[in-house]
């Protein structure tokens, strides 16, 4: 194990949280049409009996060389640790340029996808969100 999974590893155990991963499979990602390994994974809290699932995208290089592990520090790294805000704001901080009701309803379901994820985040590490924040 490398520094970063083992700080993962500590911080979950810490905050007596455990992740799982439920199922992984191959799929084509959207955003490049490329073949990717996709990891159902499951945050559960002992202490507040909260839990939370999301789909996490391996790399291109993962899937390229069959690496079809993925580690807590893998997905902890990657979640909306962050207030999602505004349509217009997500829009803006990441840079999607919205010409046509296409690109708007596209742009607006990924806001959607990351506010739900951020709520979940909330839910699960609610007493350790600045600890988390830091895992990068």
């Amino acid at each position: 194990m490398n520094e970063y999974t083992v700080k993962a590893s500590n911080f979950l155990s810490r905050n007596g949280i455990r992740f799982s991963v439920l199922r992984t499979w191959e799929d084509r990602c959207e955003w490049d049409n490329k073949i990717h390994y996709m990891h159902k994974v499951r945050f559960y809290n002992y202490f507040t009996k909260k839990s939370m699932s999301v789909t996490f995208t391996s790399s291109l290089n993962d899937y390229m060389h069959g690496n079809t592990k993925v580690t807590a520090y893998d997905v902890l790294s990657c979640l909306t640790k962050y207030e999602v805000g505004t349509l217009e704001d997500f829009a803006s901080e990441f840079g999607y340029e919205i010409n046509s009701v296409a690109d708007f309803k596209r742009v607006q379901r990924i806001w959607k996808a990351c506010k739900r994820e951020y709520k979940g985040v909330e839910r699960v590490f609610n007493s350790c969100m600045e600890e988390l924040q830091d895992i990068a």
